[in-house]
C-alpha cells in the first residue's frame, strides 16, 4: 500500500495541471497543411483534375481574459500552390493536332492576424477548443500558362499581387504532457475571404469549409 502512495505522490505533479487564470500568457507556434482535390473547367467545357496544396506557418501569442477565453496576435507565412493539365487542340503548318497543356500556379503569401480561442476543459490535461481568426494577407500569385509561338509552346509567367482580410473558425483539441508545454491539433476550417488583386484589378469573394486542413501546434504557457 505504500508503495502505490509514494507512486501516486511521484506523478501526482504531473497530473495537477493549472487551470488557466486571468493575465496568464501562453506563446507558441502552429503549422497548417492542406490538400484539396477539385475538378477544373476550361473553356471548351470540359473539366480537368485540379490539386491544390497549401502549408503555412505562424508563431503565435495569447492572452487570457477569463480562465476560459484567451485573446492573441500572430505573423505567419503562407505557400500554397496548383496545377490542372488539359487538352488542347490546333491547327499548325495545316494538320490538325492535340496536346495537353499545364498550367501551375504558386501563391506565397504574409499574414498578419488576431484571434479569440475559447477553452473547454474534456479531462485534466486535456481541452476542446474553439478559434476564431481575423486575418490580414499580403500575397504574390504566380501563374504559369503556356503560350503558343509557332510550332512550340513556350511558358510565360505573370505575378499578380493582392491583399485580403478574412475571417476563419478552427476547432482544434489541446493536450497538455506536462503543466506549461501544449501539443495541439485540428482538422477543418470554415472561412470567408475578401481579396482585392492589383493594380484595382477587380475583387473576390470566396467562402470556403475545408475539411482537408489540419492544424498541428506547440505552445508554452507562462507561469500566473
Amino acid at each position: 500500500m505504500k508503495k502505490y502512495i509514494a507512486l501516486l505522490m511521484l506523478i501526482a505533479p504531473s497530473l495537477a495541471i493549472a487551470q488557466f487564470t486571468k493575465g496568464q500568457v501562453y506563446l507558441g507556434g502552429t503549422l497548417s497543411t492542406s490538400i484539396n482535390n477539385s475538378n477544373y473547367v476550361v473553356a471548351s467545357g470540359s473539366s480537368s483534375p485540379l490539386k491544390t496544396t497549401s502549408f503555412s506557418f505562424a508563431p503565435t501569442a495569447g492572452y487570457f481574459v477569463s480562465p476560459k477565453l484567451a485573446l492573441g496576435a500572430s505573423l505567419g507565412y503562407a505557400v500554397s500552390s496548383s496545377d490542372y493539365d488539359y487538352p488542347y487542340s490546333y491547327i499548325t503548318n495545316n494538320t490538325f493536332a492535340y496536346t495537353i497543356l499545364s498550367i501551375k500556379s504558386v501563391n506565397k503569401s504574409l499574414q498578419v492576424g488576431t484571434f479569440a480561442r475559447y477553452y473547454v476543459p474534456l479531462a485534466t490535461n486535456f481541452y476542446f477548443t474553439a478559434q476564431a481568426d481575423l486575418t490580414f494577407t499580403r500575397s504574390a500569385f504566380d501563374q504559369t500558362n503556356p503560350s503558343f509561338n509557332g510550332n512550340t509552346f513556350d511558358e510565360v509567367t505573370r505575378r499578380t499581387p493582392s491583399y485580403s482580410l478574412g475571417v476563419s473558425v478552427r476547432p482544434a483539441f489541446v493536450f497538455f504532457p506536462s503543466p506549461r508545454w501544449s501539443v495541439e491539433g485540428g482538422v477543418g476550417t470554415l472561412s470567408f475571404t475578401r481579396t482585392r488583386y492589383l493594380p484595382n484589378v477587380y475583387s473576390a469573394n470566396n467562402f470556403t469549409l475545408n475539411v482537408g486542413t489540419f492544424t498541428f501546434g506547440v505552445a508554452y504557457y507562462f507561469k500566473r
